[in-house]
């Protein structure tokens, strides 16, 4: 009898983890996790975060990982919060399956993390506080067409209303026998939005009587103020043209719409996952 409960006694004391002993096997799951991210080991990671599988999109390979908390929960998981070497926040909670700590949820993982399109798809009621890199990538996976069109839609507002508001210039016949013009060309942005400086480049397209463009002269290059709604923009021109000249005009072009997107993760408005239209 004495054996017996001998027996159960090393049993209890050498059988059983520790809550401490708990923890650092969740923190060395989660380490092993990131550094298999880095080398793209999908067999690793799988093993680790079985879900892992069902992530959309891209993801962040994060080369340094901080465990700022540990939790044991009565239900025996484990929460890790965690600092990547770019200040971003990580979450992980694991549970014990088959005497192994996996990672069942995660937060931080998916590139969608605190992107632009994350923001909208939650300015539109679609992802709340709970949502998992799976469920959250899945979601802004879902809206990329949508939001894409919205970002053509305002670069083509901006585009189209951006127009030639006055010009004052002079036509002069060369020593050559050659005709140029010369003056101010006034544009004017008529759509609802700033256009931030070096994100457009303006076109001056030198008409016949017609409207044929007889030339486009791109050295109308000064980008670097922004244009307000409702604002106008000056500039001299000089350029060689043809005789056949009787009228001149402008096109804006947009080099790139980062504005545009963060323009609407911060602005678009929408309930249970519908845009209202509003931008």
């Amino acid at each position: 009898m004495k054996n017996l409960l001998y027996i159960l006694i090393i049993i209890v004391l050498f059988g059983c983890e520790s809550e401490e002993q708990k923890k650092q096997k969740a923190k060395e799951v989660v380490q092993e996790l990131i550094s298999n991210i880095q080398i793209d080991n999908y067999e690793s990671v799988f093993k680790y975060y079985p879900t892992f599988r069902n992530l959309k999109g891209k993801y962040w390979k994060h080369k340094i990982l901080d465990i700022t908390s540990t939790i044991l929960k009565d239900d025996g998981t484990v929460e890790i919060f965690a600092t990547s070497n770019n200040d971003d926040q990580l979450f992980f909670l694991l549970k014990k399956m088959d005497d192994t700590y996996m990672v069942v949820k995660s937060k931080g993982i998916s590139s969608y993390s605190n992107s632009n399109i994350y923001k909208y798809c939650k300015n539109i009621g679609c992802i709340g506080i709970t949502e998992s890199d799976i469920e959250m990538s899945r979601i802004c996976n879902n809206k990329e067409d949508e939001f894409k069109r919205i970002v053509s839609s305002i670069k083509y507002e901006i585009e189209e209303k951006t127009r030639l508001e006055s010009h004052a210039l002079e036509i002069k016949k060369g020593g050559f026998g050659n005709y140029y013009a010369f003056g101010n060309i006034t544009i004017k942005n008529y759509s609802r939005f700033t256009i931030p400086a070096y994100s457009y480049k303006i076109y001056v397209n030198y008409l016949d009587i017609n409207d044929n463009v007889l030339f486009t002269s791109e050295n109308f290059s000064d980008n670097y103020s922004d244009i307000g709604f409702n604002q106008s923009k000056t500039q001299h021109v000089m350029q060689d043209i043809s005789s056949k000249f009787r009228k001149v005009d402008i096109s804006l072009k947009l080099l790139n719409t980062e504005f545009i997107d963060k323009l609407i993760a911060e602005y678009a408005e929408g309930g249970s996952c519908i845009y209202s239209d509003n931008l």
